[in-house]
């Protein structure tokens, strides 16, 4: 199972996430890149992870996923399933 389809169910699944985990998307340390660093899917700085982390995607794609804001005006409202929602398009493409 790729990384990326790791992260998508732990981002689904709440009960996985450490207990002092607290989910925040406008935060590196708390969004989808902080939660698979929290679980050691990942093992780099928030600041050094880049869409080569994750081979099967494109830097557009990357960006999309862990920074695009989508229909909020505000990082903080985008959900953990809103982010796993995208990951699942991606790999389904």
């Amino acid at each position: 199972m790729t990384i990326l389809r790791q992260l998508s169910e732990l981002l689904r699944d709440q009960t996985k996430w450490p207990d002092d985990f607290a989910w925040d998307y406008s935060d590196s340390n708390t969004c989808a890149i902080g939660l698979a660093r929290a679980v050691e899917l990942i093992r780099t700085r928030p600041t050094d992870v880049t869409h080569e982390t994750f081979p099967e995607m494109t830097e557009y794609q990357f960006n999309k996923v862990f920074f695009d804001r989508g229909h909020h005006l505000n990082y903080d409202q985008v959900t953990a399933h809103e982010v796993a929602d995208r990951i699942d398009e991606l790999l389904e493409a």
